[in-house]
């Protein structure tokens, strides 16, 4: 049996909150690059999110068949083409979407990961002590030194390292669950 992201098995479960926090921004983004303007994709999004959600109950997760961003991006494509043909003016318009060359690949590829990252981010944040992740945030993010995040928390050098540690292996745990499915 194949396994599938937890952010899937939650929003099979109701949590829709989490998926729409993940997927939309992703979505939001993919209408955008199709080419429509900001209220447009965002009406795609809400869309798509929508079916999705709605489907996943009965969507059962088989690699074989495909991935689930590939489903993802189906539907968005769909979206996308569904808009344009409700606003066609004349039969001239051209309807298709060009298939994504490889720049587009590689951009879906990092804004994929980034809305996980985002994700995975926020749920170690709420895990952990609010210090615990600014000593992480000071570290990696804004990549200050060791001593200098340390004198600024009142911490230990060392406990500021062990910090950052905690967070970054609660981040792999939960970006290995959430990305799964890859």
């Amino acid at each position: 049996m194949e396994t599938q992201s937890i952010v899937l098995r939650r929003a099979k479960a109701g949590d829709a909150d989490e998926f729409a926090a993940v997927y939309g921004p992703l979505v939001l983004a993919m209408a955008r690059a199709s080419g429509l303007d900001h209220a447009d994709a965002d009406d795609v999004m809400q869309q798509v999110l929508l079916e999705v959600l709605q489907a996943l109950p009965r969507f059962e997760y088989d690699r074989k068949k495909g991935s689930f961003r590939g489903f993802l991006k189906t539907i968005v494509r769909q979206r996308v083409l569904d808009l344009r043909r409700k606003r066609r003016s004349t039969d001239e318009v051209d309807e298709s979407i060009p298939e994504p060359g490889d720049a587009f690949a590689t951009w879906f590829e990092e804004e994929w990961r980034q809305a996980h990252l985002e994700a995975a981010l926020d749920r170690v944040r709420k895990e952990v002590q609010p210090a615990t992740f600014q000593a992480f945030e000071l570290l990696v993010v804004r990549e200050l030194p060791v001593e200098q995040v340390a004198a600024m928390l009142g911490q230990t050098p060392n406990h500021v390292c062990q910090s950052k540690l905690r967070v970054a292996r609660r981040l792999r745990e939960h970006l290995k669950e959430m990305l799964d499915e890859d």
